[in-house]
């Protein structure tokens, strides 16, 4: 039997932010390793929106956090 239309995009919408938190935790993961010494209290998401807009430009760091 299948699930109501409703039920789906429901499940669907959750799958989907299940998915974009990973990938928050790995953005911002990122963006620490990029800024050792900075803790999260010290920055704004204004802050992790443009270092992670700029990185989509050019990178400015090699894989794992390496300079």
């Amino acid at each position: 039997m299948s699930q109501p239309t409703q039920v789906k995009n429901e499940l669907d919408h959750q799958k989907r932010h299940v998915e974009l938190h990973a990938a928050l935790d790995e953005l911002v993961a990122d963006y620490l390793m990029q800024h050792r010494g900075i803790s999260l209290r010290e920055t704004s998401v204004m802050d992790l929106m443009q270092w992670s807009s700029q990185q989509t430009k050019q990178l400015t760091h090699k894989r794992g956090g390496e300079q």
